[in-house]
């Protein structure tokens, strides 16, 4: 009895994993230091949005706050809608070095977990007191 009652209870968290999708990854400053050649930002501003080629259709836009460890995840319950996405990361102080983008085709079957890192490297201040 409790044999059977672990494996209905295993199986309905696999069933409700299985259908739910993520997005997720870090958000890293890059530096030439060999120590801390990748450091997590904490507090970037993280959007997820569906880049759509046909006009008529709205474009679908998600946003998320990295953590302490710089890392991010989106948590649906529901399968994204298919189409081309985009992630883009804003933090002060940086710029984001690479572009992500992945497609979501929900008529082939995935896991449903897609995972990004986000490199990001300082922006150089320009002088202010530059003579001619």
């Amino acid at each position: 009895m409790k044999r059977s009652m672990v494996v209905g209870l295993l199986l309905l968290l696999v069933v409700g994993v299985a259908s739910a999708q993520v997005v997720s990854g870090t958000v890293y400053a890059l530096s030439s230091n060999a120590a801390t050649f990748r450091m997590p930002i904490a507090g970037a501003i993280v959007t997820l949005t569906r880049i759509n080629p046909v006009s008529t259709l709205p474009n679908l836009t998600y946003q998320t706050v990295s953590g302490n460890d710089g890392s991010y995840r989106f948590l649906f319950n529901a399968p994204l809608p298919s189409g081309t996405y985009s992630l883009l990361a804003t933090a002060r102080g940086y710029v984001q070095l690479n572009r992500i983008t992945f497609v979501v085709d929900n008529s082939r079957p995935n896991i449903g977990i897609y995972r990004n890192d986000i490199l990001m490297v300082p922006v150089r201040p320009v002088p202010t007191n530059v003579s001619p």
